[in-house]
């Protein structure tokens, strides 16, 4: 899905459950974009990510939310 934020489109990805959003298919994702950026990745569910304490160190939610993190910032800082 894309979006316009200051005159460009900005690739906003939606998915249910953070803990099958790798690092590497984050990156697959932001190339979906031409500019490479990616906005923004929303969960349906928090408490499935937090609860989840078998998931591998890729899929924990501090290491999620550091991706989230940069990829927001190379967002708004364009």
């Amino acid at each position: 899905m894309f979006h316009q934020l200051s005159g460009k489109n900005v690739l906003i990805l939606f998915h249910n459950d953070l803990r099958v959003m790798d690092n590497a298919t984050l990156s697959k994702a932001a190339k979906l974009s031409r500019d490479g950026r990616l906005l923004l990745v929303y969960a349906s569910s928090l408490m499935d990510i937090l609860d989840n304490q078998n998931s591998q160190a890729a899929y924990h939610y501090d290491t999620m939310g550091v991706a989230r993190q940069q990829f927001c910032k190379r967002v708004w800082r364009t």
